[in-house]
Formats: structure tokens, C-alpha cells, sequence
């Protein structure tokens, strides 16, 4: 078992430390691996323990530290080894592809959407090839992979719960509406900028417009009922923010503009599920019926 003690001031340290965060961050992963032994030998720890951590072998481990004593940073591995750069074949690239689909969360990583080091790693600890970072762009491309820009999704929407809503609630709410000759109204809110929007207009290449501003920058709200098959519209703007009251100051006007019953599809905002909101409602059953939708 070799057995390594030697310590480094707390400023070379740091630059150790920073040393490995770039190599992680260009993938380099020969050159992080001896960072990383370099720094738990430093911390106490014997070639054995840091090689079975590291996957490599405890000849591998010595050296690592032996040079480094010597050098410094200048020891560690900076070039790629010689040869031609081990590649997948055929069969395990494509059992790759299912691996990609899944998404870096159930390959172990806390990011959501791929990047080449990441990508680098789970090809290196599933099939045994170490990629070069660089080259995992090309294989990607060679599997039908693109770069695209992610988007958005929220994670406490329902998927099962918003399957199931189409078949089934969604027609009896149609019928009710026929049986009572009640309004079918959905009601939702938006917020405008009081500027405008910024459009692509004409200019220069690499000299962007600029629009000056001033004053406070405030959005215009509006809320708004539509009809389900008709399409008309009820809105009611306001400068102020998204409440409770604003809503409910729309639906009067609405049970005082018809005296026909109302049948109200609504999101799960937080004005639209308050006390008020359901206080409101609950006044005016006779009139008004509200259908909350699923998130």
C-alpha cells in the first residue's frame, strides 16, 4: 500500500482548487482525476483509498502524487495521450440514445438538460471509452441530436390529472351548461407593458436600437371572460396588481350586465382559490358556478 503525507500552504491550495474546476469544466478528466488524488492525499487519505474512489489503479495514484511533489502543477497531466481516441461502436451508440432521452436526472446529475461533460461522463462510466469533451458535439449530431434551447415546464403541473380532464369532466360541463342555459365563460388575466412591444426593427449589423426610458415601468393588467364557442369577449383593464378584488369587481359586472346563470372555467391562481374568491362564489350559487381546471 503506498503511503503519501505531504502538505501545501492554504494559497496553493486555492490554486489547486482552482486549477481543477477548470479541467472539470473543459471535461478534462485524465487532469481532474490527478487534481483530485493530488488533494485527498493532501487530506490524509493513501493511494489505495483514492484509487478504488477514483477507478484507476494504485500505480496510477503514485506517480500522480510523486510527480506533483516535484513539479507542482506543472506535473499534472496537460497533453492527451498519443494514439488514435477510443471510439463507441456501433451498438453501444445506440443504446446511447435512450440513455439521452431520459435526461441527465436519472443518470445521477442535478442539471437538467445535457452538456458535453456530462454527456462525457456517462459514456466513460457506462461503456468504458473515454471521449475527448470536444468530441461529443459530433457523436451527438451523428445520433440525431441537436442543440436547441430548452424550455420552461412547470413541476407541479398534473400531467395525469389534465389527461383525464379532457374526456371526461370537460363534456359534462358542456352538458350542465345546456341543461341550465347557463353562459359558459373561461376567465383568465394577462399583463401588457406599458412601452410596447419590442419588435426586430431595421438597424445595423452588431448595433442594436436602444429605446430610451423613463419614469416607473408598470404593466397594464387586464382580466377577461370569453365565451366557449361564440367568442365574445368581457375584459376590464387596471394598472394595479392581480388580486382578488380586481377579479371579483369583473364578475359583478358581468351577473349585473345578464340574468342568465353563469357556468365560470378558471385557472388555479391564487386569487381564483382564495377564501374571498370561494366566500364570493358561495354567495352567489344560485348564479354563478365556478369549474376550477387543473393545473
Amino acid at each position: 500500500m503506498c503511503c503519501m503525507r505531504f502538505t501545501i500552504s492554504a494559497s496553493y491550495r486555492k490554486e489547486v482548487e482552482r486549477s481543477l474546476k477548470t479541467a472539470q469544466r473543459l471535461g478534462h478528466l485524465r487532469q481532474v482525476n490527478s487534481l483530485l488524488a493530488i488533494l485527498a492525499v493532501v487530506d490524509g487519505q493513501n493511494c489505495a483509498q483514492v484509487a478504488w474512489v477514483l477507478r484507476v489503479h494504485e500505480k496510477t495514484v503514485a506517480p500522480w502524487v510523486r510527480v506533483f511533489c516535484c513539479s507542482g502543477l506543472q506535473g499534472a497531466p496537460h497533453h492527451k495521450p498519443t494514439g488514435r481516441p477510443p471510439t463507441l461502436p456501433p451498438t453501444p451508440q445506440a443504446a446511447l440514445v435512450p440513455c439521452s432521452e431520459e435526461g441527465p436526472g436519472q443518470a445521477g446529475f442535478s442539471g437538467a438538460c445535457w452538456r458535453s461533460p456530462m454527456m462525457q461522463q456517462v459514456i466513460s462510466d457506462r461503456f468504458g471509452v473515454l471521449y475527448n469533451v470536444f468530441s461529443i458535439a459530433p457523436l451527438l449530431k451523428t445520433l440525431g441530436f441537436s442543440s436547441q434551447k430548452a424550455a420552461w415546464v412547470s413541476d407541479h403541473l398534473d400531467e395525469d390529472t389534465r389527461h383525464a380532464w379532457c374526456p371526461t369532466p370537460w363534456p359534462r360541463v358542456g352538458r350542465l351548461a345546456k341543461e341550465r342555459q347557463a353562459l359558459l365563460r373561461f376567465g383568465d388575466e394577462a399583463s401588457f407593458p406599458q412601452g410596447g412591444t419590442r419588435t426586430s426593427p431595421w438597424a445595423r449589423r452588431g448595433q442594436p436600437p436602444k429605446v430610451k426610458t423613463s419614469g416607473k415601468r408598470t404593466g397594464y393588467k387586464v382580466f377577461g371572460l370569453i365565451a366557449s364557442l361564440p367568442g365574445r369577449c368581457l375584459s376590464q383593464g387596471q394598472e394595479g396588481r392581480l388580486n382578488f378584488a380586481a377579479s371579483m369587481a369583473l364578475l359583478q359586472r358581468v351577473l349585473v350586465q345578464t340574468t342568465q346563470p353563469i357556468l365560470l372555467m378558471q385557472d388555479g391562481a391564487r386569487y381564483h382559490t382564495s377564501a374571498e374568491t370561494k366566500a364570493f362564489c358561495a354567495q352567489q350559487t344560485t348564479r354563478l358556478q365556478v369549474v376550477q381546471l387543473p393545473t
